[in-house]
């Protein structure tokens, strides 16, 4: 016994010992690192979009024809796409096409996340594209829209004999996937600002017919993410641009305001009510009426805030965005889109 009362207190001593070690390393590891942030916020996320998606199931149309998982650019999760057709035959030049891009704080999300949100939008008579590219820390800025460019060079190639129309082409995302489809959509009009991006356009001149953008954060000196976990934020914008946050040649080249051309296609953008990125789409709006484009815009009185917006159907403001969206479709595309 006095054998074991001498031991005991060693050993819940060594114990304490590892356990403060353990709290302090991984407190570290979210102070320094970027992964432990990444895999938080995936997991939570993942979790948010699955449910959104579960609620959209019941409105899903019937007849839709799909492609999964097609490889665009090697053959990883991260550059793989789903096409996602109307019901009934394609008209005789194919069907006019949205490439959609998730969200997802540039660290998460995936195309499953806007899964039956794009088939509700494809029972409308477009087809959907909607787009996997590499998630940071692994991928970094401006990576993400170099894959989406790639995915537009894939369908360049392929769409016409998949039933899509590739002279009719909008962009579009939510969240962190819109900025990455304005960098995207920028990089067909502009052979400048795609030379920037080390690239040419995937799209013949034309082709890009307008892009739409949800709650997108746009504004390089107010990277504002709604993130509500304290030092993740920091973490997260580390995770994207790299340590140090970042750099001129990121910021030029992420501020899609200062770079908008004078022959972009029109623009829908909107951000649901209470979103704290409502003043970046905003001034986006603006910046780009000032230039003389063309900027549909959907923003919200002050009110509750909708956390699915625009997927949430149920609420007012989601069949709203949804609602004119498609009213902005049946503008841009030649073949209009199914009131």
């Amino acid at each position: 016994m006095q054998f074991h009362r001498r031991r005991r207190p060693r050993y819940l001593r060594r114990l304490l010992v590892l356990v403060l070690l353990l709290v302090l390393a991984a407190g570290a590891a979210v102070r320094f690192s970027p992964w432990p942030a990444a895999l938080i916020l995936r997991q939570v996320h993942e979790a948010e979009a699955a449910r959104a998606m579960a609620a959209l199931a019941p409105l899903v149309p019937a007849g839709l024809a799909e492609r999964r998982d097609v490889n665009y650019l090697g053959a990883g999760p991260e550059t793989r796409m789903d096409l996602i057709l109307p019901p009934g035959p394609a008209p005789a030049t194919g069907w006019p096409v949205v490439v959609w891009l998730h969200g997802g704080a540039w660290v998460a999300g995936d195309k499953a996340d806007v899964g039956n949100y794009a088939r509700l939008l494809a029972g409308q008579g477009v087809a959907v594209v909607a787009v996997n590219t590499p998630r940071a820390p692994a991928a970094r800025h401006p990576e993400p829209a170099r894959h989406a460019h790639a995915a537009l060079a894939w369908l360049a190639a392929h769409g016409p004999g998949a039933g899509l129309d590739m002279a009719q082409v909008v962009l579009a995302g939510n969240g962190t996937g819109a900025q990455i489809a304005a960098q995207a959509g920028l990089a067909q009009v502009d052979a400048g600002y795609a030379d920037r991006l080390a690239l040419r356009p995937a799209l013949p001149p034309g082709a890009l017919r307008g892009l739409v953008l949800f709650g997108g954060v746009y504004d390089p000196g107010a990277l504002v993410l709604p993130v509500p976990l304290g030092r993740l934020r920091a973490r997260v914008a580390e995770a994207y641009f790299g340590p140090g946050g970042p750099t001129a040649t990121d910021l030029a080249l992420y501020d899609i305001a200062g770079n908008l051309p004078a022959d972009l296609p029109p623009l829908f953008v909107s951000a649901g009510p209470a979103d704290p990125r409502a003043p970046q789409s905003a001034a986006l709006a603006e910046a780009a009426e000032a230039k003389g484009l063309r900027a549909d815009s959907l923003f919200f009185a002050a009110e509750a805030a909708v956390p699915h917006y625009p997927f949430d159907l149920t609420a007012p403001a989601g069949r709203a965005g949804f609602d004119r969206m498609l009213a902005f479709l049946n503008g841009v595309f030649s073949r209009p889109a199914a009131p």
